[in-house]
């Protein structure tokens, strides 16, 4: 998943780097960060990022939301003190659970109506993806 860090540069040499991912307020989460090196600042930005993604599945957001790619956000006044911006692709799979085969049984007609969104729409993988998209947008309205 393709997340974007606004970094902000020390005001002084005995400062740090300042760094944010404004994609976490869309859910109401903070994530910032602060890196000592200029060197340091993707990791700390890399590890900023899983802990919160970890906390969102704690809580039963779906990361989804989150996947936005490539945003400017350097225009946005809120982040006026951020001059420099990175796309840091991360992957974020393995902390979405394993999956686990399960045996259903649906209508054939709805399982026609299901096979033909995912074939006509490159969102989703494949049925099981529907299925758990579909699972997760449920669980979201409550």
């Amino acid at each position: 998943m393709l997340f974007m860090i606004g970094i902000e540069p020390p005001e002084t040499k005995d400062a740090a780097y300042g760094i944010i991912v404004p994609v976490f307020n869309k859910v109401n989460y903070g994530c910032n960060s602060a890196a000592d090196n200029e060197r340091d600042i993707v990791q700390q930005a890399t590890d900023a990022i899983l802990s919160m993604v970890k906390e969102l599945v704690l809580d039963g957001i779906d990361l989804e939301i989150l996947n936005e790619g490539y945003k400017d956000y350097s225009e946005n006044q809120e982040y006026s003190d951020f001059t420099r911006w990175l796309a840091i692709d991360i992957d974020v799979s393995e902390l979405k659970g394993k999956p686990k085969r399960i045996n259903i049984n649906l209508p054939d007609i709805l399982l026609m109506r299901i096979d033909s969104c995912v074939a006509n729409d490159e969102k989703y993988k494949d049925r099981s993806h529907f299925l758990a998209i579909a699972a997760q947008n449920e669980i979201a309205k409550r």
